[in-house]
Parts: C-alpha cells; sequence; structure tokens
C-alpha cells in the first residue's frame, strides 16, 4: 500500500483488505509508530500504526 512515508506491507489472514492487528512492515522491517496517510482528503485517508500493527483504521 502506497503511503506518504513510503510502501507498506501489511500481513493479514483475511482473504481480501485488512483489519486492526494486522502486523505492518516498511522495507522489510515492521513499520515505525505513527499515522501513514492512504489518500485524499487526507484527514480521512490513513491508518495509524503501533509496535508494528495496524492500530486503527
Amino acid at each position: 500500500m502506497s503511503t506518504d512515508k513510503g510502501d507498506l506491507e501489511i500481513s493479514t489472514t483475511l482473504a481480501a483488505g485488512y483489519t486492526e492487528g494486522d502486523e505492518v512492515f516498511l522495507d522489510g522491517v515492521r513499520a515505525p509508530d505513527g499515522k501513514y496517510i492512504t489518500g485524499w482528503p487526507s484527514w480521512i485517508s490513513y491508518i495509524k500504526i503501533k509496535d508494528g500493527k495496524i492500530f486503527k483504521l
């Protein structure tokens, strides 16, 4: 997934999409904590990462 901080790779067990708790990687390592903008408008098109996992969609 393309974001403002680079391309994220999400490891999920879902057949389609992703959910809170899924692991997230940036450049092959766990993604750092923070808010990642995924589209426009940025105030609703983002995911939050905490401890290398999706914290909030």
